[in-house]
Order: structure tokens, then sequence, then C-alpha cells
């Protein structure tokens, strides 16, 4: 038998804090991956985004492929390594791990997701 592949893409970005907290002196940002393809995945499935760079280790688990937009839990202000390294240069390299939902969580490679 054949298995059929799943095609997936995803474009991540960094958007403003819609309502930063009660005196926060610098504006912070979340990390938000969108999907733009894969509305037609023949299952559900965990994903699992990991930067590549030694300056900072950003690590984010989406736990439904299905979801169009996901914003991170995880705040950057504009002198954390990742927004630094977003200047510099605006393109993230990353890791992108998926599993099928219902067999577990994603094998640690990190320890934090």
């Amino acid at each position: 038998e054949k298995e059929a592949a799943d095609d997936a893409a995803a474009d991540a970005s960094a958007a403003p804090e819609s309502q930063p907290a009660a005196g926060a002196g610098l504006t912070q940002h979340r990390l938000c991956i969108q999907q733009i393809g894969g509305k037609a995945v023949s299952q559900v499935y965990m994903l699992s985004f990991h930067t590549i760079n030694p300056s900072y280790q950003v690590h984010v688990a989406v736990p439904d492929v299905r979801i169009p937009l996901f914003e991170s839990k995880e705040l950057f202000h504009k002198w954390h390594p990742l927004m630094v390294g977003l200047r510099r240069n605006p393109a993230i390299r990353m890791l992108i791990r998926a599993k099928p939902d219902g067999s577990g969580p994603l094998g640690d490679m990190c320890g934090c997701c």
C-alpha cells in the first residue's frame, strides 16, 4: 500500500502584543505562525517549531495543524536575541516536526515542548 503524503505550509511573523501589561516599558511581540497550506491534510498533526540559531533558542508547540493562526505564549521585547536577529536578517531558520495526533506527545528534543 502506498501512504498518502500530506503537504502543509506555514508563515511565521512577530506581532505586537495587543494588550501590553500595565507599566510595561518595552513593546512586546508574540511569534505568530499562520497556516498557509495543508487545508486538506488526511489527519490532524501536532507541530513543533524550533529555531536554528546559536544566539537564541525558541520552541513553539502547536497542538493542532488546523489552527489557522497560532500565537505563542512567549513574549519577546526588542532587545531579545530573536528580535535582534530578525532586524539583521528578516528570516528565521526553523526545524519543524510533525506528528499525527493521538500518538502521544512529541519526543523530547529540547525538553520544553
